[in-house]
């Protein structure tokens, strides 16, 4: 943590007054004067800054800063001065009381506004504020919850009427843009790809057509500091609900070094990211390929009806006979009978209170988990917590029983505590631990749970309903069989898992250094070559 200058400010007042002073003038030097330097202010006083750099700060700069200083949510004035502009006995007076807030560093990076990275004739934008009643074959829209992660999810877009898009224009996608929320959960961001051309964008989502010299990735990556971060949160406004006006998403200052070095310091981060996307897509691949064989052995009883069909073996002969000859009358594998899942799974974890949680300890909401993957990549700690949660091991199901339908089940990567609304689920025996987890996650299922769950405006399943699906009843040799063919893939989606957190946190490292230009891009260079 950076240490509080000595001057009378609150902890929490220093982040804004330090957030600011990085977003604008990041490598001047900076003094504080009068009554607060001096410890002698009121509650009120106003806080006196100097701002000593090469050349005079421009008009237009220092009325930036000024303006931030005026929107944010500081409880006091912050009176800002140029050393170029004060006379000789005005720098005497400064000289003799003041603090120096932030030492000149010559190694940060020029800034400039957003919106001066913008294409020609193009502006910030925000999308449709009346999208009207979903249309089956209508345009679909990007809205706050398709965004996470920097990725869009395109899985259950929103689709309006082509008229009311038509009246969007200046927002219709065409790829390559940067987007950016501001409206509920600010600040996430995704680059528009190519297949999205066509697309529109919600009122709560920003497009932001940056110019290709300037890169819409190192935006992006500029958005994802924490100077900016703080920037963003003290210009909200709360009223309602936290959004950020455009003017002051145009006004956000954005580290802009030579050409040459921003293609280095993308270099270094996007092969963290590449990486963690090829993790990410191999973890697809793996767990389509588990329940392909669930499928096919387990819901159309492929192997079965092939031998109905007289077809060659596609299985070795050993496993081949564990299936029987035919189907009986209720169309499943003759001899399987029927059975539900609470026979095979139960449901686990133990309530517990903030109290007896390490706050380093992981903490898993309902946000955290993705839609339709069963890979876990992103959760929180419990040092924020202040309700009673559920335990949870390393290797049970978490199933998001809040609205169904949305279809959040998740293998845990990890130990650790969870959201009420999260049922947390394990088989009672090993040999159907993956047959459990590919039945919790199926299509089938989420549609039952969505079809048995209670209540209308926030609907709810249980374990009670959720036990109570049924299922043929697999012998435990293809059980057996089927655990050793699928496991695997499990362990591998884990490791991978694993291997993408800990690239995530190097590159969240990095990532400030590198835009604020702390570190040397060549040592960043070497870390990550090491790490990869």
């Amino acid at each position: 943590m950076k240490m509080i200058p000595k001057i009378d400010i609150s902890p929490e007042d220093w982040i804004i007054v330090e957030s600011i002073l990085e977003g604008f003038v990041p490598q001047q030097e900076v003094w504080a004067f009068g009554s607060r330097a001096r410890w002698t202010a009121k509650n009120y006083s106003d806080l006196d800054v100097v701002i000593l750099g090469d050349e005079p700060l421009s008009e237009e700069l220092l009325m930036d800063l000024e303006k931030n200083f005026i929107e944010s949510d500081l409880p006091w004035k912050v009176d800002i001065v140029d050393w170029h502009n004060l006379d000789d006995d005005f720098k005497n007076i400064i000289e003799k009381d003041h603090v120096v807030i932030r030492e000149r560093n010559t190694t940060k990076w020029p800034s400039v506004r957003l919106d001066s990275t913008l294409m020609p004739n193009e502006k910030i934008s925000y999308g449709v504020v009346q999208p009207g009643k979903e249309t089956l074959n209508g345009v679909p829209i990007v809205r706050v919850s398709d965004l996470r992660n920097g990725i869009i999810d395109t899985t259950k877009p929103l689709k309006i009427s082509k008229q009311v898009e038509a009246s969007y224009l200046r927002t219709r996608l065409t790829g390559g843009e940067l987007l950016l929320s501001i409206v509920g959960t600010v600040g996430e961001t995704a680059i528009v790809p190519e297949a999205l051309k066509g697309w529109n964008i919600a009122r709560a989502i920003a497009r932001i057509p940056v110019r290709e010299d300037v890169n819409a990735r190192w935006v992006q990556l500029a958005l994802k500091t924490n100077t900016i971060k703080q920037l963003i949160n003290s210009k909200l406004n709360t009223t309602v609900q936290p959004t950020l006006n455009l003017r002051d998403v145009a006004e956000l200052p954005i580290p802009l070094p030579s050409k040459e070095e921003r293609f280095r310091i993308l270099k270094i981060l996007n092969a963290l990211d590449d990486k963690i996307d090829l993790n990410r897509r191999t973890n697809r691949t793996l767990e389509a390929m588990a329940r392909a064989l669930f499928r096919d052995w387990f819901v159309d009883f492929g192997p079965t009806r092939a031998k109905m069909a007289g077809q060659t073996p596609y299985l070795a002969p050993e496993i081949w006979t564990l299936f029987p000859d035919r189907l009986d009358d209720e169309g499943k594998p003759e001899g399987w009978d029927v059975t539900t899942l609470g026979n095979l799974a139960e449901t686990y974890g133990e309530n517990i209170s903030p109290e007896e949680v390490e706050p380093e300890t992981p903490y898993v909401g309902l946000e955290h988990l993705p839609r339709q993957s069963l890979a876990l990549t992103d959760w929180g700690t419990a040092d924020k917590v202040t309700s009673g949660k559920t335990r949870f091991v390393s290797g049970n199901i978490l199933f998001g029983k809040l609205r169904p339908y949305f279809h959040k089940v998740v293998i845990a990567p990890m130990n650790g505590i969870c959201s009420t609304d999260i049922v947390v689920i394990d088989s009672k025996k090993k040999l159907f631990r993956s047959i459990v987890r590919l039945l919790c996650s199926s299509e089938d299922f989420v549609e039952f749970t969505d079809r048995t769950s209670q209540g209308t405006k926030m609907p709810r399943t249980s374990w009670a309903a959720m036990r109570s699906y049924e299922l043929p009843c697999i012998p435990d040799d293809v059980a057996a069989i089927f655990e050793d063919f699928v496991s695997p893939n499990f362990f591998k989606i884990e490791r991978n898992i694993r291997e993408s957190r800990s690239l995530a946190q190097l590159r969240d490292l990095l990532l400030p250094k590198l835009m604020s230009g702390e570190i040397r891009i060549q040592d960043a260079e070497k870390m990550v070559a090491d790490a990869l």
